[in-house]
């Protein structure tokens, strides 16, 4: 879900810097992220548009819902594996915090210089752009067992696409469709991330 800064504070009743410095001490802490949107039209980063907010590591979800439900941890993950939108944004998440270790060099070079997600005025959106030497790459993570072309949202400045499915494997001139264990397993980590 994409939230602005002033929509969450809204939502737990919290001022507006109070939210970013809370978000802020996560993000430092190695709990979270979170994931900018970029905007093609300023070639820039939304820093006043919506962003989303990912745990860097799906067992930190799993530990604070259990908490917070009052309910065991293993019942958590069971509930959420066996749901598949809740498992589908975990595995995103997942997607997105191993692409930032991917590219991240740790204070020198942060996530939101290189990877962000993209979203159009009809609320239509694609999970991750990172930024190649070359423009762009878009990756849409559609963890189900069938995938179309038509779940990817393309847009023009990106050249080409990935479309992170469960097993499917097909390729074509601009969009490979690849399971997303295959693709993190194939990902690099960076050697200046912690």
């Amino acid at each position: 879900t994409r939230y602005s800064f002033s929509t969450l504070s809204h939502e737990i009743e919290r001022n507006h810097a109070t939210v970013i410095d809370y978000l802020t001490l996560m993000q430092e802490s190695f709990i979270l992220f979170v994931h900018y949107a970029y905007d093609f039209g300023r070639n820039e980063v939304k820093d006043k548009g919506d962003k989303k907010v990912y745990f860097l590591d799906p067992f930190i979800y799993y530990s604070v819902k259990s908490y917070l439900s009052g309910r065991g941890v293993w019942e958590v993950v069971t509930e959420t594996l066996g749901d598949e939108d809740l498992s589908g944004g975990i595995v995103e998440g997942v997607v997105l915090s191993h692409l930032l270790m991917h590219g991240e060099v740790p204070y020198m070079r942060e996530g939101r210089t290189f990877l962000w997600y993209y979203y159009d005025r009809s609320g239509r959106e694609l999970d991750a752009m990172l930024r190649l030497r070359r423009g762009f790459r878009g990756i849409e993570v559609k963890y189900r067992a069938r995938v179309d072309e038509r779940d990817i949202r393309k847009v023009a400045p990106v050249r080409d696409y990935i479309l992170l499915s469960r097993d499917e494997v097909d390729g074509g001139k601009d969009l490979l469709v690849a399971p997303v264990d295959i693709f993190l397993s194939l990902l690099p980590v960076s050697e200046g991330n912690i």
